[in-house]
């Protein structure tokens, strides 16, 4: 549990560079079986930018453990490009609401290349890219758990 609640404070203080996205961190009942996510492009190009779930466990040493995810499915695409200064409102589905025990998810959105413009210039001609990536907790707790 401390894992996870470290997780969620560490969402709120890392910068997001070139996207902004909403909301970064949820807690949310574990009957949720729907809601949404806003991601914004505050680059001057055009960005493509993909959303990856994993569910997230605690081992038996206590060590984080992710675990791929079809739980979550988000609609119209986890896959999207979005035009300078442009939003995009994706809506989530959950395939599997109302468990019993408290589920943790790592949601990733990556920021993906486009073209040589999105890497980095190094000398010698050489490009490198660098994918923004923004790790996002979301936790989904029986109610009045605490």
């Amino acid at each position: 549990m401390k894992a996870i609640l470290a997780a969620l404070l560490l969402c709120f203080v890392l910068p997001a560079g070139a996207m902004t996205v909403s909301p970064m961190s949820q807690a949310l009942e574990s009957t949720a079986a729907t809601g949404s996510i806003r991601i914004q492009n505050d680059a001057n190009s055009k960005k493509r930018y993909q959303i990856v779930v994993d569910l997230m466990s605690v081992g038996p040493t206590g060590e984080k453990v992710l675990t791929p995810s079809n739980d979550l499915t988000f609609f119209p695409s986890s896959l999207i490009e979005l035009a300078p200064g442009k939003v995009q409102t994706l809506r989530w589905k959950r395939s599997d609401p109302g468990s019993a025990q408290e589920q943790a998810y790592q949601i990733r959105i990556t920021e993906l290349p486009l073209d040589s413009a999105d890497a980095v210039s190094g000398g010698l001609g050489v490009s490198v890219p660098i994918p923004l990536r923004m790790i996002n907790t979301w936790v989904f707790a029986p109610p009045g758990a605490k």
